[in-house]
Parts: structure tokens; C-alpha cells; sequence
């Protein structure tokens, strides 16, 4: 703690991580975290992206009366960006004609999946896979995204491995 409060030259953003172990493992463990914050930063800029897309929707559902999309709709669409777990892609964000918020991820080889929700936080699903695997259905949106909407995702981006 001395040493803490001597070096002037300390900053608490690489409090932890300032200095590297120097056995296999700790080397290891170091690569591996830096993994999984370059991935954590890329994700968190993505979202911040998609949040901005809202945003945008929001300035131009004030302007446009022309555009569907209701406030109530979009403040339940960034709560359910928001519930998103960090560990899946962000989706495509991107109005619907009949007012919904729709979310997009995409795979390849045509894969898709895509939820909308309403304003009264009704969930709409589909997506089409590997082969000829469909799933679609419905659910509900309380501040929690279904498990069955997650699964789907974690399908269609495949596995994730953190030392990739």
C-alpha cells in the first residue's frame, strides 16, 4: 500500500493489470483477459452504435409524423438491448412499418434470425438455420430477453471461444 501511495505515476484504470506474471499460466491468463476485453470494448461499441440507432428513430418519430414508431416502443427497445447478454452479437436495429422495433443478427449462408416488439412489450420471433431448422414464435418482454430468443442467437452465431 506504500508503494501505492509513493508512486505518483499510479492510475487506477491499470490498477490490477500494470504488471504481467511471469510464470506459463499467469502469461496465459493475461492473454486471455485481454482477449475477452478487446471483445467486451468491440461489443460495448457496437451497442452503443445500436443505441444511437434508437436515438436517432426517437428524433425522427418527434419530426415526422410519417414514421410509426411510438416513444413507448422505443423505450422498450432499449431495455431489451439493454438485457441483451454481453456474450451475443448486437443486432440490426430498424423500424417496422406497423411500429414495431425490429432486431436482426444474421449468420451465414442466408441464416437470420429477428425479434420485433410492440409497445406493450409483446416479443415476435423467427429465424431460419442450417438446413431446413426454423424457429419462430412469441413471448413476452419484462425487462428479461427469453431464453428461447437467446438460445437462438448463441445457434446462429455459433460457438464462441475466447481464445479466438
Amino acid at each position: 500500500m506504500t508503494t501505492l501511495a509513493l508512486n505518483s505515476r499510479f492510475s487506477p484504470a491499470t490498477k490490477g493489470l500494470s504488471r504481467s506474471g511471469s510464470s506459463d499460466e499467469a502469461i496465459e491468463l493475461g492473454k486471455r483477459l485481454a482477449i475477452v476485453l478487446f471483445s467486451l470494448k468491440q461489443t460495448s461499441s457496437e451497442r452503443a452504435f445500436a443505441f444511437s440507432e434508437l436515438l436517432a428513430m426517437s428524433h425522427e418519430s418527434d419530426h415526422d409524423s410519417d414514421l410509426p414508431v411510438n416513444r413507448g416502443t422505443l423505450v422498450l427497445a432499449n431495455r431489451f438491448l439493454t438485457a441483451l447478454p454481453l456474450d451475443i452479437s448486437t443486432p440490426e436495429v430498424g423500424a417496422d412499418p406497423d411500429g414495431d422495433i425490429s432486431f436482426d443478427w444474421f449468420g451465414t449462408a442466408g441464416q437470420n434470425f429477428s425479434v420485433s416488439i410492440r409497445g406493450d412489450g409483446h416479443l415476435a420471433y423467427a429465424g431460419a438455420f442450417s438446413g431446413e431448422k426454423t424457429k419462430y414464435g412469441s413471448d413476452r418482454f419484462d425487462d428479461e430477453v427469453p431464453r428461447e430468443i437467446v438460445e437462438a442467437v448463441r445457434e446462429l452465431q455459433g460457438p464462441i471461444s475466447a481464445a479466438a
